[in-house]
């Protein structure tokens, strides 16, 4: 019998302690891919072998987190693939800006092991990954959808993000 196969999480972020400490959490449960900057990330994203979700770095040099999202976004390939950002950013108008852009969530660090562990297989917060199952909100004609599934528009389950994370 084949072993079924496992999430595959990209991890994106500048800090080499960073994505340490995220891939260390997520290790036992995902197959996980890390970049150091904005451009591996998207030859990754745009690779054979795709992520099925990315959490994002949002202040890196030369290419920001914000930027990486509107490109896979913009593209047919990776435009569903579910994008968390993870930043030190915290106003209500970044986390709008980064939710607008098509971002499932927006989660502040430094990163909480509770939070991280929200993305254990099983879990509600990504059912939808595991499941391959995607609500697909405001529809293109690229089959893309115009949102993410994140706290504002709600997730595939049809649960908001805040019954999922604590506090």
């Amino acid at each position: 019998m084949e072993a079924p196969t496992r999430a595959t999480v990209l991890i994106v972020d500048d800090t080499a302690d960073n994505l340490s400490l995220i891939g260390r959490f997520l290790k036992d449960s995902y197959t996980v891919k890390a970049a150091n900057n904005g451009q591996a990330a998207l030859r990754i994203a745009f690779s054979d072998t795709p992520p099925d979700l990315i959490l994002l770095d949002v202040m890196m040099p030369v290419m920001d987190g914000y930027e990486v999202c509107r490109r896979l976004k913009a593209d047919p390939r990776t435009c569903d693939i579910p994008i968390i950002f993870l930043t030190a950013r915290t106003s209500i108008d970044d986390e709008k800006f980064g939710l607008d852009l098509g971002a499932a969530d927006y989660i502040s660090k430094p990163i909480s092991p509770p939070i991280v562990l929200v993305l254990q297989p099983g879990s509600l917060a990504v059912a939808s990954v595991e499941s391959g199952v995607l609500r697909k909100d405001a529809e293109h004609d690229d089959g893309c959808r115009g949102e993410g599934l994140g706290r504002r528009s709600g997730r595939a389950d049809g649960t908001a993000w805040g019954a999922v994370l604590p506090g």
